[in-house]
């Protein structure tokens, strides 16, 4: 009996073992058949020298206790970010946060300066939402002149960027917008 065991868990870790180099040889094809612009080195650096989705934010005021937070996310040549909605499965949504504190609220909802472009996206075999070059976000705000001196506005954007070859994995820009004042 005890030999029955014994050879049970050898022939378990043998099957453990070779499920790991076959994942292992996968990984390092895959790697492999990417073109170097698209392999990261170990630390994550090729995204820090040269990203594929870059981010500004304003928050100014356009009268007396009301403004606009603008978010401006410029894409790298041949990359996309993802729309807010997206199917079951899909790529992860660009979502926007707002840490409404006491002195300020929202003033309606988020929107953008154009819509999204739509395809059927092989990589999730669904249909997608996605901007392409640049696109703007705008969300109004208005401030209570009761509250006392707000400066600052908090927020934060969830996103997640591909090309025809790739995805990154999603990621989140945080912003502390100073709020500046309306232009003349």
């Amino acid at each position: 009996m005890f030999n029955n065991t014994l050879l049970h868990h050898q022939m378990t870790i043998k099957k453990i073992t070779l499920n790991i180099v076959t994942a292992l040889a996968a990984i390092v094809m895959f790697s492999s058949a990417l073109p170097a612009s698209a392999q990261m080195p170990l630390g994550g650096g090729a995204q820090d020298e040269a990203p594929s989705i870059s981010w500004r934010g304003t928050a100014r005021l356009t009268g007396e206790n009301e403004g606009v937070i603008t978010l401006t996310a410029t894409m790298g040549e041949g990359w996309h970010l993802y729309g807010s909605e997206m199917p079951e499965g899909g790529p992860k949504p660009t979502t926007f946060s707002f840490n409404v504190t006491k002195g300020w609220s929202l003033d309606g909802k988020l929107s953008s300066d154009r819509a999204p472009l739509k395809k059927l996206d092989s990589m999730f075999n669904a249909e997608v939402k996605y901007w392409e070059g640049k696109v703007v976000f705008t969300q109004r705000f208005k401030l209570d002149p009761t509250a006392g001196n707000v400066s600052n506005i908090t927020c934060s954007v969830t996103y997640m960027g591909c090309n025809d070859q790739t995805c990154l994995p999603p990621k989140t820009k945080n912003f502390n917008l100073k709020i500046l004042p309306a232009k003349k």
